[in-house]
C-alpha cells in the first residue's frame, strides 16, 4: 500500500443502526484497518443514537461521558452537518409537494390551499424537520395517490399519509373505528350522555395504547379533528358534514374506503364514471357507465343517492327525469325507501322538471270545506 502511493477511503453510513456487539466490532475494527498506510474511515451516523446504543453495551456500560470517551478515540476528526434551519425544512416541503401535484397534474384550490397550510403550520411542520422525514412522507403520498387522482380531497389524503407513515398504529384505528369517525355509529348507552373532555380522553388512551407519544397526541387528536366532523365537534369546532362529503372527504362514509384502500373499491364508482354516466343519462345516450350507475340506483340505492345530493348541493345539472324514470322502473327493488329516493328530486325548474301535471294523470279536486255525502 505504501509503494501504491494511493489513499483508500472506506464510507460507512447510518452506524447508529447497529446493535450494541455490532457497533463495537465494526469499531474494532475501523480502529485496527484505520492503522494501515493511506487507509481513511469516513463514518456517519446520529450522535445521540450512537451514544444510547454504546451505553447498552457492556463495554461503556450505562454512561454517557464514558459513551463519549470511548467515542472520541475512533472519531479523530468531526465534521457536524450545518444546522437544518425551519426555513429550509419549509422550502424543502415545499418543492417536494410541488413535485407530487405536478406529477399527477393537479393544483390546489385557495381553499385546498387554507386547509394544507393550516394543517402543515399547526401539526405538521414540527415532525417534518429533517430531510429524512420530508422525502419519506412525500415519497409515500406520490407513491400511493396514482388511482386516487381526482377521487379523493388532496388534502385530506396528505394528512392520512401523514398519520399512516408517522403514526403507523394510529393510522390503524381509523379503520377500526370507521363508524364512530364518520358518525354512522349507534352511540351505546353508556355514551350518550358523555361529556366532551370524556371523549377527547378515551381517544387520547387509545392513541397512548397505539404508541403515540405524549408530546405528540395534541397534534394527532388535532390532525384528526380536521378530517372527521364527530372530533372536530367534540373539540369545540364547527363540522360541516355535507362540506366533508362534496369534497369527498375521508369523513363522508361514502369516500372512506378509498383512503384506506389506495383505490375505488369494487363496489364504487369512480367520480369520472359517475359523471360520465350523468351526462349520458342527460343526452339520451346509452353507455356502459350510464347502465352501470342505474344498476347501482337498484342494488345501493342509498349510497348512489347520497351522491347524487352531493352532486345537486355542487350546483351540477342532474338528469332528474331520466333518473326518476330510472328509480320507477326499479320501484320494487330499490334498498333505500322509495319516499327517500323521489324526495330527492323536488319539483323545481332548476333541476328540469316540469311544473305542470302530466296530461294524462287524472285531476283530484281540490277538498271542499263541507265535502259531499257519498254514501
Amino acid at each position: 500500500m505504501r509503494k501504491a502511493g494511493r489513499p483508500v477511503l472506506v464510507v460507512m453510513d447510518d452506524l447508529d443502526r447497529l446493535t450494541p456487539e455490532e457497533l463495537l466490532v465494526v469499531f474494532k475494527l475501523v480502529r485496527l484497518v484505520g492503522h494501515l498506510p493511506g487507509v481513511y474511515y469516513l463514518i456517519s451516523f446520529d450522535e445521540r443514537t450512537l451514544l444510547d446504543v454504546l451505553q447498552r453495551s457492556e463495554l461503556v456500560g450505562n454512561s454517557e461521558p464514558r459513551a463519549r470517551e470511548f467515542l472520541e478515540k475512533i472519531v479523530q476528526v468531526r465534521l457536524d452537518l450545518p444546522a437544518f434551519r425551519e426555513r429550509d425544512a419549509d422550502l424543502l416541503v415545499d418543492r417536494f409537494l410541488a413535485a407530487v401535484l405536478a406529477s399527477h397534474n393537479l393544483t390546489l384550490t385557495p381553499g385546498e390551499q387554507q386547509r394544507l397550510s393550516e394543517a402543515y403550520y399547526r401539526y405538521l411542520q414540527a415532525r417534518l424537520r429533517t430531510p429524512r422525514a420530508i422525502k419519506r412522507f412525500f415519497g409515500q403520498a406520490d407513491a400511493t395517490l396514482g388511482q386516487l387522482t381526482g377521487n379523493v380531497d388532496i388534502v385530506d389524503f396528505l394528512l392520512v399519509t401523514f398519520l399512516r407513515t408517522s403514526e403507523p398504529r394510529a393510522y390503524q384505528l381509523l379503520w377500526q373505528h370507521r363508524a364512530e369517525l364518520t358518525g354512522t355509529s349507534v352511540d351505546l348507552p353508556s355514551r350518550r350522555d358523555e361529556r366532551p373532555e370524556q371523549r377527547i380522553d378515551r381517544w387520547r388512551t387509545r392513541l397512548q395504547d397505539a404508541g403515540v407519544a405524549e408530546q405528540h397526541l395534541d397534534g394527532v387528536i388535532g390532525l384528526m379533528g380536521m378530517l372527521f366532523a364527530p372530533l372536530r365537534q367534540t373539540l369545540g369546532y364547527g363540522a360541516n358534514t355535507q362540506a366533508i362529503a362534496l369534497r369527498r372527504g375521508i369523513g363522508s362514509i361514502d369516500y372512506f374506503d378509498r383512503y384506506m384502500v389506495f383505490g375505488v373499491p369494487d363496489d364504487d364508482l369512480p367520480e369520472h364514471t359517475f359523471g360520465t354516466a350523468l351526462q349520458q343519462l342527460a343526452d339520451g345516450t346509452p353507455g356502459i357507465e350510464a347502465d352501470e350507475l342505474l344498476l347501482r340506483l337498484r342494488d345501493d340505492t342509498q349510497r348512489i343517492t347520497r351522491r347524487i345530493q352531493y352532486k345537486r348541493a355542487a350546483g351540477a345539472p342532474l338528469p332528474v327525469a331520466a333518473l326518476l324514470k330510472a328509480a320507477a322502473q326499479h320501484y320494487g327493488h330499490l334498498t333505500a325507501t322509495p319516499q327517500g329516493v323521489f324526495g330527492l328530486f323536488a319539483a323545481d325548474r332548476r333541476h328540469g322538471l316540469p311544473r305542470k301535471r302530466p296530461p294524462d294523470r287524472p285531476c283530484r279536486a281540490r277538498p271542499t270545506r263541507n265535502p259531499p255525502d257519498h254514501g
